[in-house]
């Protein structure tokens, strides 16, 4: 039940607000009554009420005051103000404190009582709302196991990328990683799939309970046969992440494992990593690594650091030029194709961290796609490039080497990307031309900018920026610049008034058309005129 609290200087006020509402009937009791601010404060901070009726005028503090003194106590409390002043100001003070309602005495009980239906309704729904929060959070703590390694998961296998949006998850998940091993398990002869599910559970279990008083350990499942664990120092273990004493660890382990459950596995440990953003990396050093189990026989451990002799990562990490490469070929962006490939070129030149073959089947991928699109894209043909599909073909497999296929792929796509430049530029020409034409057609005519657009079926910024850019002058200004021209023929090889030469050039305003025509040309068109006949 909902806790009340009366406090009014008024004896009678309050024995009749307690004795004739039927409190029971709203959910509520009465916990207290007091005859003045001081009490009235005192009894809030005792009883934290859910329901406040409090007077204003009372004797060594009033309710104001009193709100002011005890709203942190009771931040979400009804409080339901009963004075007899009528004071706007008062009610503004009341309302800004929190008062959820305001009765000036006399008040009638259904008035009262209706107040406390409204204070009781509030109270409901906030006790349902933080009913619901408090649900939500206990299933996303009880899910946080699970959405954390769904998310790790997902940047280890490069799903989502390690950026903003992942570190604020992580922040959630009040998961942070600067030291750490990954070490990748890959259990062995076992293939039924409730058996081999049990067989994970089981390692990734007795490996958390065998390890986790001394390192912080987060287990993975990356499918197949396969956990993967991440293990960081706790706070104040530091010297245990000695790869060493893992190694010794994991064999001592691996030997429990196999006399405890009959379940034997292979283990890749990766180098030692420091940020987040590394995780791929480090994933992919183990599974790499794994692949030299052979090399040791079953139940080896293997450390990445004896098996990846060069700095080694995977292709994905420029997989990212792919898209914008292929872009900016299809909108003819030259100079956007060039600093595509000069990035490209940079990272398995200047670092060395790919495989002279992973690099070239990349390579030989991007010119593939250049080719695709050529061969799908209507408004091009192949006769226009310098290479057939025949050709690049032959040219592709009888490069020899990175720089070979790489040459491949500068010519073709800078070809590519120039033809769609020169295309693109011709329609924009056109497009210009068009709208020029109908301007020369109709000039005569009230014609806007929109006018324009619509006609040659593009928007008005891009026709605005389009005159500018072709023209250097704007809609506006060309369109002008074409009437004072058409207005000077006029002045010269006619006799027809100002007032039909400004309608004949579309200004029905022959003042503003003298005023336009004078900054335009300098002077007014009855000097130019003259001038002209001269």
């Amino acid at each position: 039940m909902y806790k009340v609290l009366i406090i009014d200087d008024e004896p009678v006020v309050r024995k009749g607000i307690i004795n004739v509402i039927g409190w029971e009937g709203f959910g509520c009791r009465i916990v207290g009554e007091a005859a003045n601010g001081i009490e009235g404060k005192n009894l809030i901070l005792e009883h934290r009420p859910d329901i406040i009726l409090t007077d204003i005028y009372m004797p060594e503090m009033n309710g104001l005051d009193m709100i002011r003194e005890t709203l942190s106590a009771v931040p979400k409390a009804q409080i339901i103000v009963l004075t007899g002043y009528r004071n706007f100001d008062y009610i503004q003070e009341a309302l800004r404190l929190g008062a959820a309602d305001y009765l000036l005495k006399p008040t009638k009980l259904g008035a009262i009582q209706n107040c406390i239906h409204k204070a009781v309704q509030t109270l409901d729904e906030r006790k349902q709302t933080s009913e619901e929060i408090v649900k939500l959070e206990k299933l996303f703590n009880e899910a946080r196991p699970i959405l954390l390694e769904k998310r790790l998961r997902d940047a280890i296998f490069h799903v989502s990328p390690t950026d903003d949006a992942f570190m604020k998850d992580m922040e959630l998940f009040d998961f942070h990683l600067s030291d750490y091993y990954l070490l990748l398990a890959e259990i062995a002869d076992v293939t039924e799939a409730y058996n081999l599910q049990l067989s994970k559970l089981g390692i990734r279990n007795a490996f958390v309970e065998t390890f986790g008083s001394q390192l912080q350990v987060t287990p993975i499942d990356i499918g197949n046969k396969r956990i993967l664990f991440i293990m960081q120092a706790s706070d104040g273990h530091e010297d245990l992440l000695d790869v060493d004493r893992i190694m010794e660890g994991i064999e001592n382990f691996m030997e429990m494992v196999k006399d405890v459950f009959d379940i034997e596995f292979d283990g890749a440990l990766s180098t030692h990593g420091t940020k987040i953003s590394e995780l791929y990396q480090k994933a992919s050093e183990c599974m790499k690594t794994i692949e030299y189990k052979h090399y040791l026989g079953d139940g080896a451990i293997l450390l990445a650091q004896d098996f990846l002799t060069e700095k080694y990562d995977d292709i994905g990490l420029i997989a990212m030029y792919q898209e914008p490469f292929l872009q900016a070929v299809k909108v003819g962006n030259v100079d956007a194709v060039h600093d595509i490939l000069e990035k490209i070129k940079v990272s398995y030149e200047e670092t060395y961290c790919f495989k002279a073959f992973d690099i070239q089947d990349f390579i030989v991928r991007l010119t593939y796609d250049v080719l695709n699109y050529v061969l799908i894209h209507s408004d091009l043909e192949l006769a226009a490039f310098k290479m057939d599909a025949m050709k690049i073909q032959k040219a592709l497999t009888q490069s020899r080497g990175v720089e070979a296929v790489f040459e491949l792929l500068s010519i073709w796509s800078a070809d590519v990307a120039k033809n769609r430049h020169a295309a693109q530029t011709e329609n924009i020409d056109s497009l210009v031309l068009k709208a020029k034409k109908y301007m020369e057609m109709h000039y005569s005519e009230n014609i806007s900018l929109k006018e324009v657009a619509e006609y040659v079926n593009i928007s008005t910024y891009y026709l605005s920026r389009l005159f500018k850019k072709e023209t250097g002058r704007n809609f506006s200004e060309h369109l002008t610049d074409f009437r004072m021209e058409k207005a000077k023929s006029f002045l010269t090889d006619t006799d027809m008034k100002l007032y039909e030469i400004a309608i004949q050039v579309g200004i029905s305003d022959p003042h503003y058309f003298s005023r336009l025509f004078k900054k335009n040309v300098g002077v007014p068109p009855t000097q130019f005129r003259e001038k002209e006949i001269e």
